[in-house]
């Protein structure tokens, strides 16, 4: 009874429980936060999102120094970076 809906829904979950539960990306307007739950035996995890031809590398860090933020996607062209703090 429910065919290919059932496959496709499945994976639509699971792709929004990686990335905004595991990554903690939260993506609102121009703006993005990320606040990842890391594996205890991983020590960053990184995530490359675009906003028109820009790239966004963001990386997650256990033990970070960097204060959790909010950062404004602008299509600039270029590539940016930014470090975000772990949940653990």
């Amino acid at each position: 009874v429910c065919g290919w809906t059932w496959y496709t829904g499945a994976a639509a979950w699971a792709e929004r429980v990686l990335i905004e539960d595991l990554l903690g990306i939260d993506i609102r307007g121009n703006k993005v936060k990320m606040h990842a739950l890391l594996p205890t035996d991983k020590e960053s995890m990184t995530c490359t999102i675009r906003k028109g031809i820009s790239r966004y590398v963001l990386k997650a860090k256990r033990g970070s120094d960097a204060i959790e933020c909010e950062i404004e996607l602008i299509d600039d062209g270029q590539t940016h970076e930014f470090e975000f703090p772990c949940r653990n």
